[in-house]
């Protein structure tokens, strides 16, 4: 299943002049934080091992691991299955034609000096900012699960 991909991000709303690439940063931010936390699949882990240890060691970032690793897809085969869940309704569940996750990471650089959220900066402090978001949310829908 597909859960994001980097051609939608490219119809209505993408900034005109805009290199590509950014659409694939809010992607990379989310799927480095399902490495960092051991979330990601065996499937995964084996086939991208070297770039894990190279996002882990802050060698290359999420957005480099992502194109580097996903063909511009964010893939369920990518994802664990105790997160897989959790990713699912976190990043897929509908929030005012958004998101939760995207509406989380627009909130988070809602006052930077930015035209739109495509335009964050693929660099660490970005990605420890909306982290913070994610791990809240995990542990809130693991407490919430965790009788399920």
């Amino acid at each position: 299943m597909i859960i994001d991909c980097m051609d939608w991000h490219y119809r209505d709303n993408y900034p005109e002049g805009l290199d590509k690439i950014h659409a694939a940063t809010h992607i990379g931010v989310f799927i480095a934080w399902i490495i960092e936390n051991n979330l990601e699949s065996e499937f995964l882990r084996k086939d991208s091992y070297y770039d894990i240890y190279n996002l882990k060691a802050r060698k290359i970032t999420g957005r480099e691991f992502f194109l580097n690793n996903c063909n511009k897809i964010l893939q369920d085969k990518f994802i664990d299955k105790k997160a897989l869940e959790f990713t699912l309704g976190y990043y897929l569940s509908s929030r005012e034609d958004y998101c939760q996750y995207i509406a989380d990471y627009n909130q988070i650089f809602k006052n930077d000096d930015i035209n739109s959220s495509y335009e964050v900066k693929d660099i660490w402090e970005n990605y420890y900012r909306v982290f913070t978001i994610i791990d809240k949310r995990y542990n809130d829908w693991k407490m919430k699960n965790e009788y399920i």
